[in-house]
């Protein structure tokens, strides 16, 4: 049995919260393995942060863009639980299904197309150095299929 999501308390939109409050709802052991996301998003993806509003499920998030709003990524800070978020279109599917370097069960996270019409948000657990590092070679697929999808524009 899956456990409950913990309560989040930044699911209202106000004022957003600082980072440093955000950061203090996650475990001592989880805030190193979010240092290590947020410095392979920033400076090894080259991504811009941002605190983002997405709803009362989500409510408010730290999400990772290139080129002024093209999200990468997005991780989820709440009470003692961490995870990573990517929205893929089915453009993205055969690139992360034959990636050696994305974990089965992040792939596995793709398997039921007949629910994938046109994106999909999908959400992992980022609580070991290999899903850290799954996930983020699935946010560079992302950031691969947005800079080849904006390679015609004008900056």
């Amino acid at each position: 049995m899956k456990a409950a999501k913990p309560k989040n308390p930044y699911k209202r939109k106000q004022e957003p919260p600082l980072f440093s409050e955000m950061y203090e709802l996650l475990r001592d052991d989880q805030k190193p393995k979010l240092e290590m996301v947020r410095e392979l998003l920033m400076h090894q993806l080259d991504c811009s942060e941002d605190l983002y509003y997405y709803g009362t499920t989500w409510g408010w998030v730290p999400r990772y863009a290139i080129r002024r709003n093209k999200v990468v990524a997005a991780i989820h800070l709440l009470p003692g639980l961490f995870e990573g978020s990517v929205s893929l279109s089915t453009l993205h599917l055969e690139t992360i299904r034959n990636h050696p370097g994305i974990l089965k069960e992040h792939k596995d996270l793709l398997a039921d197309d007949a629910n994938f019409v046109i994106t999909k948000w999908v959400t992992m657990e980022l609580d070991t150095d290999k899903r850290i590092e799954s996930f983020i070679e699935i946010a560079k697929v992302k950031k691969k299929f947005l800079l080849e999808g904006s390679a015609g524009e004008k900056e």
